[in-house]
């Protein structure tokens, strides 16, 4: 059960993943499990099948831990104003009959097959045995089931909710560097970005092999200091930069030298990063990551830097094609843009200009 929160998984999923059973004699007798079915109806669940037959497998000490557990979880999804009042209050000393139990434990595996079909009145009448007929099935899970729901939360194409964030957290705490294995190929949000990579700054051992992986760009490096500094990833306000630890400086700036070339993205956020480079202490490991100490000291001393458009510029201006060309493929939204005025320079340079265009469209 290492590494599995089943209020987590009951919440997202409707299921929960029981202990090795420790039960290596017959199956532990129906009307216990029957009776914990028979008080988790109570609050308008019900067990299916599987997860009843994988109930019988455990010892009477798993399922009495499982059942007090459950009810606690249940209780938080049900809101504090759904009264609790179980049929066997003293369960395990109260339990239901044998001969009951199994007419209890048949009606719900039937009503799982055919009494869902039906209304909640309907379904009274067909199976008389449930006291709460309109109920929501709990199901066996499994641990990779479970350890899907994190990347999936990671991967959302909107912003994580509160509830979202909480469970997220517990992931990267919980499983610190084995996290690895269940990180997505790619995050699409740039705030789940930040959020996440904060995560793993905190609860990993080698951070920047994993944050490498999603901060491509040193606003996405940005956006990352802002989120572990609790501000706005959107970047709409300002933040108040946290002080940062050691380690943490070196994957900010080690981040930044394997982007390469950041000065351009820094500039558009340059109060930003002054800011952010007085926590950062950039100066202490300037031997050790020179390209961002570079690009620190032309932002603090408004060294003259030429920018991707002023480069582009000042080749048009000249009318060098070739040379207006090599940058712009780099970016083929600029090199749409500027299409127009490329052809219009030289004719001569038509054919390969229209060859570039195609071959990055």
């Amino acid at each position: 059960m290492d590494h599995i929160n089943n209020a987590i998984y009951l919440r997202r999923r409707s299921k929960i993943v029981l202990p090795l059973g420790a039960n290596d004699a017959e199956p532990l007798p129906l009307y216990y499990v029957a009776s914990v079915v028979k008080n988790v109806e109570a609050l308008g669940y019900g067990f299916t099948q599987d997860l009843i037959t994988a109930c019988r497998a455990l010892s009477l000490e798993q399922l009495v831990s499982l059942y007090q557990e459950l009810i606690v979880d249940l209780k938080k999804l049900k809101g504090a104003h759904r009264e609790f009042k179980p049929m066997y209050p003293n369960f395990p000393a109260q339990v239901m009959e044998m001969s009951r139990a199994e007419l209890y434990i048949n009606a719900i595996v039937h009503y799982w097959t055919d009494g869902k079909l039906f209304p909640a009145t309907e379904a009274k009448e067909r199976f008389p045995l449930l006291d709460y007929p309109d109920l929501k099935p709990i199901d066996l899970g499994t641990r990779d089931d479970f350890e899907k729901i994190f990347g999936q939360l990671a991967t959302a194409n909107t912003s994580l909710s509160e509830q979202d964030k909480e469970d997220v957290t517990w992931f990267a705490a919980t499983y610190r560097n084995a996290i690895g294995a269940l990180l997505p190929d790619a995050i699409p949000q740039k705030e789940n970005i930040a959020f996440v990579a904060g995560l793993l700054i905190q609860h990993t051992d080698d951070a920047t092999t994993f944050v490498e992986t999603y901060c491509k760009t040193a606003t996405d490096v940005l956006r990352l200091a802002v989120a572990m500094s609790g501000g706005d990833v959107s970047l709409a306000t300002n933040t108040k930069f946290r002080t940062f630890s050691r380690p943490e400086r070196r994957v900010f700036l080690g981040l930044l030298q394997r982007i390469g070339q950041v000065t351009e993205d820094m500039l558009r956020h340059k109060g930003r990063w002054i800011r952010l480079g007085e926590k950062l202490h950039v100066g202490e490991f300037g031997k050790r990551y020179p390209d961002p100490a570079k690009s620190f000291d032309i932002l603090r001393n408004d060294v003259p830097f030429t920018t991707f458009n002023g480069h582009v510029e000042k080749a048009l201006a000249a009318k060098k094609v070739q040379t207006a060309l090599a940058r712009l493929t780099t970016r083929p939204g600029d090199l749409a843009r500027r299409l127009d005025h490329l052809l219009r320079l030289d004719a001569s340079d038509q054919p390969e200009v229209l060859a570039a265009f195609g071959q990055v469209a």
